[in-house]
C-alpha cells in the first residue's frame, strides 16, 4: 500500500511540473524499498524535466548495495540523487557516506534558530566542509526568518528552502511567478555545479505541492555580519530583527517583554584622553558583561555607537525584574573595576 501511495503522489508531482515553464527540477521523497523495486523508473521518464529523488529515512534499508544499484539506474537516466534530513541522525549520514548523493539536504533541526546557536552553525559548517569533500550541493531546509537565512548565508550555503522563502503553492501560482520574473527583470535562474536549477518563487498561499528551493547565494554587502565586531553582540540591524520577532511571539501568546537600555558616558572624552584603541576596549567589556550576565536566549545587541540594548522575555517588574537586577549588580562590579579610568555607566 505504501508503495502505491508513493508511485501515485510522484505521478501527481510529474503530472503538475508540466505545467511550469522548463527549468524548475522536480524533488521526490521516495522510501528506499519503492526505490529498489523499479516500479518508480517509469514515472521518473516521463517527467518533463529534470528529476531529484530524495531518500528518506521512515523505512530502513536492507541491502544498500541493491539501493545504491536502483539509484544507479536513474542516474544513467539523468536522475539525480538526494538525502533528506541531514545532521538529524546517525539514518541520515549513513545514507550519505554509502550513496554519495547529488544534495544533501539539512534538517530543520539545524536550521532552526541557528543565528542563537554556536552549535548549531558549527555542525552546518562541518556538513558544508562534507559536502564539499563529496562534490555535493547543499540545500538547508525551514529557513523561517531573516536572521537564519543571514547565518546560512554567511556559511556560505547556496540554497535553501522554507515558509520565509516561498510557501508551498499551486503549480499555477509558481508558474506566475516565473513568469513576473522573466518579465519584470528578476535575476535569471541560476544553476547549480550539477546543471539542476533552483526556483527563486515566494508566494503566501499554502497547498499540497512542495515548497520551492531559492538560491541563496553570496551575502549583501552588510547583510554578511550579524555581530557587532567590537562587542560580540549582535549589530543594529540584527538586533532589530530578531527583537521584532519576539515582541511578536510574545504579543501571540502573551508573555512580557522587557527592554533595557544602556550607555557609556563620555565615550568622546574616553577617546580623546586614552585614544581609541582604549574606547573600543570599554565597549569589548560591555559586551562581555552583558554576554555574561544574560542568557543565550535573550536578545542582545549594540543599538549604536555607545548604546546598548536587551530584549528579556517574562522578565517584568516594577524595576525592570529580576534581569534589571542582574544587569545593576554586573554593573556595579564593572564600575569599580574601571573606575580608575572610566566615568561610571549610566542605564
Amino acid at each position: 500500500m505504501l508503495q502505491e501511495l508513493e508511485l501515485a503522489a510522484a505521478k501527481r508531482a510529474i503530472a503538475a511540473a508540466r505545467e511550469l515553464p522548463r527549468g524548475p527540477y522536480v524533488s521526490l521523497n521516495l522510501s528506499p524499498r519503492t526505490l529498489v523495486s523499479r516500479r518508480i523508473h517509469g514515472v521518473v521518464a516521463a517527467a518533463p524535466g529534470d528529476v531529484v529523488i530524495e531518500v528518506t529515512e521512515h523505512a530502513p534499508v536492507g541491502d544498500y548495495d541493491e539501493l545504491h544499484s536502483a539509484i544507479q539506474s536513474l542516474r544513467d537516466g539523468g536522475g539525480k540523487l538526494a538525502v533528506d534530513d541531514a545532521g538529524a541522525g546517525y539514518a541520515s549520514l549513513r545514507h550519505i557516506l554509502r550513496l554519495s548523493p547529488d544534495i544533501i539536504k539539512l534538517d530543520i533541526s539545524l536550521t532552526r534558530d541557528i543565528h542563537l546557536d554556536p552549535r548549531r552553525r558549527a555542525l552546518a559548517a562541518a556538513m558544508i566542509t562534507f559536502a564539499e569533500e563529496l562534490g555535493a550541493t547543499i540545500v538547508a531546509e525551514g529557513i523561517e526568518s531573516e536572521l537564519e537565512l543571514a547565518a546560512l548565508r554567511s556559511l556560505g550555503v547556496p540554497h535553501g528552502q522554507g515558509f520565509f522563502l516561498g510557501r508551498p503553492a499551486p503549480p499555477a501560482e509558481i508558474a506566475s511567478f516565473i513568469d513576473q520574473r522573466e518579465t519584470r527583470g528578476w535575476p535569471r535562474q541560476a544553476r547549480d555545479p550539477e546543471g539542476a536549477t533552483a526556483l527563486p518563487a515566494r508566494t503566501s498561499r499554502p497547498a499540497a505541492f512542495p515548497a520551492p528551493i531559492k538560491t541563496l547565494g553570496p551575502p549583501e554587502p552588510g547583510q554578511l555580519a550579524l555581530n557587532d565586531g567590537l562587542t560580540g553582540l549582535r549589530n543594529r540591524p540584527a538586533f532589530l530583527a530578531l527583537g521584532e520577532q519576539v515582541l511578536a511571539v510574545a504579543a501571540r501568546l502573551g508573555r512580557t517583554v522587557t527592554l533595557l537600555s544602556l550607555c557609556l558616558d563620555n565615550m568622546k572624552t574616553i577617546g580623546d584622553t586614552f585614544g581609541h584603541e582604549e574606547a573600543d576596549r570599554a565597549l569589548g567589556e560591555v559586551g562581555a558583561l552583558l554576554s555574561s550576565t544574560f542568557q543565550e536566549s535573550d536578545v542582545q545587541g549594540r543599538v549604536g555607537g555607545d548604546e546598548f540594548g536587551v530584549l528579556i522575555l517574562d522578565e517584568a517588574g516594577p524595576d525592570g525584574g529580576a534581569g534589571a537586577a542582574r544587569l545593576g549588580q554586573s554593573l556595579e562590579a564593572l564600575n569599580a573595576r574601571s573606575g580608575r579610568l572610566y566615568m561610571p555607566i549610566a542605564w
